[in-house]
């Protein structure tokens, strides 16, 4: 009996590590929690070109005075928080030790040319180059392997969808922009049809009737931060069935039956906006919607 016991125990022993090789992942080292610092040396002022290549996407990134543009594959401003996360994330991300230094063990961890390409370029030096693999046991934990290295490392305190936006995400999507505080007046125009909203004092009019404040209130936020949901890059002539003009600014609307979305105008600029339809309607209300009942 107690050989069986023995036997039974030994058996066990050696079925675990069985399981650990074989759950062990391929080509990886054991790496130490201990931060070895920060994998790069970057100085986030100097930072004045940016190129990132996905699966989906070649991007490349310029800095004009104190805002990004994007140069490639468009012309057109940048969502600045985005970018600028792009280079906060590399700054902070932290060495957890090195897992490999085999190239052949590249594609294991997709560090090779299925991974995320980014360069951070610092005074029109590339001086910062990896390439972004795939996710680690953390979610904030990727392996990552510097250009013209074979080393891969664990870095922790970063995340793919930093770097892996689509091109619409990666544009600024401000339509119109301003503080509530600013807004004093808002016209309205549909058609035959227009009104004007006005502060008078501490209170909003239409005319001689009272607006209705958490109306106004909901007006002016919408209008304070109104963004797009996507971009119009053909040339298009839509009916304009709504406008309203804001602080010396005018926005025009156009419906699209089939989208059943808004096609959105600033006189600003030449670019049509999409916005989805419940968005636009916390904007384009008609006057007895904004009256106080």
């Amino acid at each position: 009996m107690k050989k069986s016991i023995i036997y039974l125990s030994v058996i066990c022993v050696l079925l675990i590590i069985l399981a650990i090789i074989v759950l062990q992942k391929p080509g990886e080292k054991s790496v130490s929690e201990v931060s070895e610092g920060n994998v790069f040396q970057l100085d986030s002022a100097s930072v004045d070109k940016i190129e990132i290549k996905t699966s989906s996407l070649a991007i490349k990134f310029e800095k004009r005075g104190q805002e990004w543009f994007i140069t490639k594959p468009i012309e057109y401003r940048a969502n600045q928080t985005n970018v600028n996360q792009v280079i906060h994330y590399v700054k902070i991300m932290e060495n957890k030790g090195e897992v490999s230094n085999k190239p052949e063990k590249h594609s294991i961890f997709r560090v090779d040319e299925k991974g995320t390409e980014i360069v951070l370029y610092e005074k029109g030096d590339p001086k910062t180059a990896f390439i972004l693999g795939k996710m680690a046991d953390r979610y904030n934990s990727y392996f990552i392997r510097k250009k013209n290295s074979n080393e891969v490392v664990l870095a922790e305190g970063i995340y793919s969808h930093i770097f892996d936006r689509s091109l619409k995400d990666w544009r600024d999507k401000e339509i119109f922009s301003t503080s509530k505080e600013l807004i004093k007046s808002i016209q309205f125009k549909y058609g035959n049809i227009s009104f004007k909203l006005e502060l008078r004092d501490t209170a909003w009019y239409i005319g001689k009737d009272l607006a209705d404040k958490n109306t106004v209130d909901r007006i002016l936020t919408s209008l304070a931060t109104f963004t797009a949901d996507d971009f119009v890059d053909s040339t298009i002539s839509p009916k304009v069935t709504a406008t309203i003009d804001v602080n010396g600014n005018q926005l025009r609307f156009a419906y699209n039956n089939a989208l059943k979305k808004y096609y959105v105008q600033t006189s600003k600029s030449a670019q049509w906006y999409i916005v989805e339809e419940w968005r636009a309607k916390e904007i384009l209300k008609q006057k007895n919607d904004i009256i106080k009942r």
